[in-house]
């Protein structure tokens, strides 16, 4: 008899001895529970949670279904939702899609517009059809301009041409030139290819040749262009012999 009282009372030492050790193994376990039934992972296992557990758990899913439905998401659940946030849900998404409407954008539903939103979200398209024009946008419509509109963008047409003759850029149209531009288009060339024989932006130096020369050319492909003769050494690099040529290509 005194044996298995001795038995049991070291078992039951040991039991309470690995209690510690179980409970500690079994922590981490529920804790990643909690964690996964929280972020709405497959995981969960609401079985294993508390009633304190599962009432946070309820609380951040509902959060989670407020935030998506103000996202627009589909996993948006309307039904879950209060009337006041139902109600704010309905106002943002108004909002939302007044700006959509405002900015072009393709889920816009013009339906869903009070007649002043329609007529600002038509202003908006209007001028964004107008810049787009001025900056020769592909999307750019003329036949939405009105004149005194068709005459400003003719005008910055031109002025856009007249800046890319003096830059050397490739859609330079000479033929749209007034006399004085073309005079100060050919200066600005000048001064170009000036510039580009002294940054050496020619053909290398070659003692046994006649100086080279550099032309640059009209866009267009006609009228004068710029001959640039770059003097060998050991004259300085600085000195140019630049003068008009005709360009009988």
């Amino acid at each position: 008899m005194r044996v298995n009282l001795r038995k049991c009372f070291w078992a039951l030492l040991a039991c309470i001895g690995l209690w510690p050790v179980l409970g500690m193994a079994q922590s981490p376990d529920r804790g990643q529970n909690l964690a996964d039934c929280k972020n709405g992972r497959a995981a969960c296992d609401l079985s294993k949670l508390t009633q304190a557990q599962s009432a946070e758990v309820s609380q951040d899913d509902h959060g989670r279904n407020v935030s998506n439905c103000r996202s627009g998401l589909e996993s948006c659940d309307r039904s879950k939702l209060s009337d006041r946030e139902a109600t704010a849900l309905a106002v943002a998404d108004h909002q939302r899609n007044v700006s959509d409407c405002q900015d072009g954008i393709a889920s816009c539903n013009p339906a869903r517009l009070t007649r002043s939103e329609a007529r600002d979200a038509a202003g908006a398209t209007h001028r964004r059809n107008v810049a787009d024009c001025d900056e020769e946008i592909g999307s750019c419509d003329h036949s939405q301009l009105t004149p005194a509109e068709n005459s400003h963008v003719a005008v910055a047409a031109l002025a856009r041409n007249l800046s890319d003759c003096k830059d050397g850029a490739g859609l330079c149209d000479h033929s749209k030139l007034t006399q004085s531009e073309r005079i100060d288009v050919a200066v600005a060339e000048h001064q170009r290819n000036a510039q580009n024989c002294r940054n050496g932006w020619d053909p290398q130096w070659s003692p046994q040749n006649r100086p080279t020369v550099v032309r640059a050319k009209p866009a267009n492909g006609r009228g004068r262009g710029l001959g640039c003769f770059t003097l060998q050494p050991p004259v300085e690099a600085s000195l140019f012999s630049c003068a008009n040529s005709e360009d009988r290509i």
